[in-house]
């Protein structure tokens, strides 16, 4: 009898029916312990994420098989003496090594989740690395292209973070998980994802915003003039100094800044490329160029629990060009009072034709309480305020001072003004 083959390859389902959706697909919420839950590989993409509970060979710089420990990485293998920690038990992992091509990327998807609804969505995210790319959390909306609303790039430091993301949608949503390797040396690991919905209407307050899904709760402040818009670059007129970019994607006509990178003959990485941008830019403006000189426009954040008793570090990227373009501030607000801000930080004036990084130490250990910012415009004539990226932390801010341009010790980076040097091994 002849022996016959039947080959598929590259499937796709197009306009799939919500009965198409297999049962259990909502079950999002996932620790990773049993198994990936109903998050599935995007078989597309040139890597896979990894389910890894720390323990896997890997090989060294003499040749040699080693074994790591459970929760412990060897980051540089050459010489096995910088280490990243992980938690106990299982996690999602995409490693970054030097025979891996920088340009490849890892999917994790969920199925479409029913649309009319508000979905709360938090995670635990590790990026640690030499040379490390990014993550991103996309969307997708039925007929629609997929859009970047959250994403950090290069190393974050040896330490789990924590994101949270609010989105509301009529259609259908489909949630994303990419990780861009984008280099050599380093980690990109995701753990404790919760997704449930609201609670009448309205998720957490957000830890960081990025304003490409939403205003992250952010709210007018009733008594303001006039309240702040989330706008792209692309929409701004003629007599705006506001910035055509977002900072988030650093979107410049169309393109997008990647990890992505060329190779010279060698094989070695040796610049950034640039591909369409999945999505536009988004940023909050003040938009002061529609009015009148000493206008006052102010948003305020959802109500906030109390500071730990060393206070919470709030960073954020902000963009002030032209002459007399106005002013912009940062006050906090306990939640029982009314109208008895204290003003933390203040710009005024021309602050040049870029992103500036701005932070605060917000200090409220015995109440809860909110943060405002207020932009006045100024007399000149192409003005505007805008800001971008804010991130929440534990502990106070560093001191005031110049950013490294780089960080001395072999296993250090550069985190929010800091270097950070990679732990010896630990558990968490």
């Amino acid at each position: 009898m002849d022996t016959k083959e039947v080959m598929l390859d590259d499937i796709t389902f197009e306009n799939c029916g919500q009965e198409d959706i297999p049962g259990g697909s909502e079950r999002l919420t996932c620790d990773f312990e049993q198994d990936t839950c109903s998050w599935y590989h995007d078989y597309s993409s040139s890597l896979l994420w990894d389910r890894n509970n720390g323990r896997f060979e890997d090989v060294s710089g003499n040749g040699k098989t080693v074994q790591q420990n459970p929760g412990v990485l060897c980051l540089w293998n050459q010489f096995c003496s910088t280490y990243i920690s992980f938690s106990k038990g299982y996690f999602m992992l995409v490693k970054a090594e030097y025979n891996t091509d920088p340009s490849s990327v890892a999917r994790l998807m969920s199925f479409p989740q029913p649309g009319g609804q508000t979905i709360c969505v938090s995670f635990f995210y590790l990026i640690f690395g030499n040379s490390i790319g990014s993550l991103k959390f996309i969307t997708k909306r039925s007929g629609e292209a997929e859009t970047v609303v959250w994403m950090r790039s290069g190393t974050q430091g040896n330490k789990w973070r924590f994101a949270d993301l609010t989105f509301t949608s009529d259609k259908p949503i489909q949630f994303v998980i990419e990780a861009v390797v984008g280099g050599e040396q380093g980690y990109i690991a995701i753990d404790d994802i919760v997704v449930s919905g609201s609670v009448d209407g309205s998720c957490p307050p957000e830890r960081e915003c990025s304003f490409q899904g939403s205003l992250c709760g952010l709210l007018p402040q009733p008594s303001a003039d006039f309240h702040w818009n989330r706008i792209t670059g692309a929409s701004q007129p003629a007599n705006s100094s506001g910035p055509t970019a977002d900072h988030t994607l650093g979107t410049e006509q169309g393109l997008l800044r990647d990890q992505k990178t060329s190779a010279d003959s060698n094989g070695r990485a040796f610049s950034p490329l640039r591909r369409p941008a999945l999505s536009a830019g988004y940023y909050l403006s003040a938009e002061l160029w529609r009015y009148p000189e000493g206008s006052r426009g102010a948003m305020m954040t959802a109500v906030m629990e109390p500071t730990p008793s060393d206070g919470e570090c709030l960073t954020f990227w902000y963009y002030m060009e032209g002459a007399d373009v106005g002013e912009l501030s940062v006050l906090l607000q306990p939640a029982d009072s009314h109208g008895n801000a204290s003003r933390l930080w203040t710009k005024r004036g021309d602050q040049g034709r870029h992103w500036r990084h701005g932070r605060v130490t917000l200090f409220r250990p015995d109440t809860q309480f909110q943060v405002i910012f207020e932009a006045k415009a100024g007399g000149g004539p192409k003005r505007d305020v805008s800001i971008d990226d804010l991130i929440f932390v534990n502990g106070a801010c560093p001191p005031a001072g110049r950013r490294p341009r780089q960080c001395p010790a072999l296993g250090s980076a550069l985190v929010h003004s800091l270097c950070i040097r990679a732990s010896p091994p630990r558990f968490l």
